[in-house]
């Protein structure tokens, strides 16, 4: 239950789900026949205080209560149409939702299918807010030049479609419909810093979860040729460290997406220095995306250098820097420049050792502590030469 709580918060962070959240009262917009269409009201804020009282005995039952929540929306004939939109928008994220609770560990990951579905999975629920505009075709009649812009429009629902009917034949193919539905949405929305941003999120996290998908079928092969005895991995070898400034690295992130993120800095910074009139940066920045696509940096660190050179210590530029720090902030690289500026740790100074002296043959008397300093005592005088009252003996 504690999973569902968690997924119906992240869905209310969403602007259309207000619209499911307060309980509707048919009767205040004259839906007098409401009570004939829908049989049971629900909405999300009774549906958690169901939660919090723990009223549900099993997960299914929950999950209908969840689904009546949009269901309703569909079944009652008067429904607005907007509210029907974003109630059929819903019930996928529901499908995903329930897919991802109820489904089988035994199974859920023997085949390139069942990982896809669990990628979308992932991708809806957990970043609806990132989603929520690709769940659906696009309305036609709301957006009437999408179909001069889009030749080939793509949606997660009829990605699902394809991958339940056995539409695709590899993980590939379902990975260049998902980013096919990220590019659609970059074309159309040219201009939109926003949308940008959005597209370049989604592919991130596709390149992600695909990635480890495919690290963990060949996994499986490599098992199951061995007789199922896993691998062990050598003491020795190295953990991973995260935060690291290299671009391609066996188990850290893809080297795609990354490269993706940078090119979509250089995108916007591109639009910054045409919108000041500074030719110079735009020329910089056009050859640092082909260098990107030739894939010449090998470092992250190299790339924030070869951007920095182009506008140097010159304060005319600090704009342009500023949105490059903001971008970077973006993406989680700020601290990759940070630490190219960081000072380095200065090394202690060598004094020479001062030349030892050799120890002095007769060093000065010591005055003992409480005891007077001796003064020498004149010479006795022989007794040959003096009498007993000191004279001269004849």
């Amino acid at each position: 239950m504690k999973a569902v709580r968690e997924a119906v918060r992240t869905l209310l962070k969403t602007q259309e789900a207000d619209s499911y959240f307060n309980r509707f009262d048919p009767r205040a917009v004259g839906f007098t026949d409401y009570s004939v269409h829908v049989h049971k009201k629900m909405d999300l804020d009774t549906f958690q205080r169901n939660l919090d009282v723990k009223r549900y005995r099993n997960l299914e039952e929950a999950l209908q209560d969840l689904k009546l929540v949009f269901q309703n929306a569909l079944t009652y004939p008067r429904t607005n149409p907007t509210v029907k939109q974003s109630a059929t928008r819903f019930l996928v994220w529901y499908d995903m939702l329930r897919h991802k609770l109820l489904k089988s560990k035994s199974t859920s990951d023997k085949t390139w299918k069942s990982h896809a579905m669990n990628i979308v999975a992932e991708l809806v629920v957990n970043n609806i807010e990132d989603t929520t505009w690709f769940l659906i075709p696009v309305n036609h009649s709301i957006y009437p030049d999408y179909k001069l812009s889009i030749k080939h429009p793509m949606d997660f629902r009829k990605v699902i479609t394809k991958i339940r009917s056995g539409g695709y034949k590899s993980l590939d193919e379902f990975k260049r419909d998902v980013l096919l539905i990220a590019e659609n949405c970059r074309v159309y929305n040219k201009g939109a810093e926003y949308f940008q941003n959005l597209s370049a999120r989604v592919e991130t996290t596709l390149c992600r979860l695909v990635n480890e998908a495919k690290k963990k079928l060949s996994s499986l092969v490599k098992s199951k040729k061995s007789g199922g005895v896993k691998e062990r991995k050598p003491t020795g070898s190295t953990p991973k460290t995260k935060g690291s400034s290299r671009l391609a690295i066996k188990g850290d992130q893809p080297a795609d997406a990354r490269i993706h993120q940078l090119k979509m800095i250089v995108h916007t910074l591109t639009k910054e220095a045409e919108r000041q009139g500074t030719e110079v940066i735009v020329r910089g920045l056009t050859l640092i995306q082909r260098q990107l696509e030739r894939h010449a940096f090998a470092q992250v660190s190299a790339f924030i250098s070869a951007v920095q050179a182009l506008w140097g210590k010159s304060k005319s530029n600090k704009s342009i820097e500023q949105k490059f720090d903001e971008q970077l902030q973006n993406y989680g690289l700020l601290g990759i420049k940070r630490a190219l500026h960081a000072p380095s740790p200065s090394k202690p100074k060598l004094v020479p050792a001062k030349p030892k002296t050799p120890p002095d043959p007769f060093p000065p008397p010591t005055q003992s502590p409480g005891i007077p300093l001796q003064r020498p005592r004149p010479p006795v005088p022989s007794p040959q030469k003096f009498g007993i009252g000191g004279g001269v003996v004849k």
